[in-house]
């Protein structure tokens, strides 16, 4: 499984990703333009996310903007 965390909150992060590892691959983004960006790259490469784990309140592009 191929999981995309994002959330500006390293705690967050971290607790995401220790829960997930096990799962597949985990990506981390901090940011939502971040995220596009690591979706948009994965997509040129015919990868994609099975989920994507987005915080709503975050600095630069926030959750609802992203999605």
């Amino acid at each position: 499984m191929r999981i995309l965390i994002v959330d500006d909150d390293i705690i967050n992060q971290k607790l995401l990703n220790a829960i997930l590892a096990d799962f597949g691959t985990v990506d981390l983004a901090e940011n939502g333009k971040e995220a596009i960006t690591l979706v948009k790259n994965n997509f040129k490469e015919n990868k994609y996310y099975d989920i994507i784990f987005l915080d709503i309140m975050m600095p630069v592009m926030n959750g609802h903007e992203t999605l």
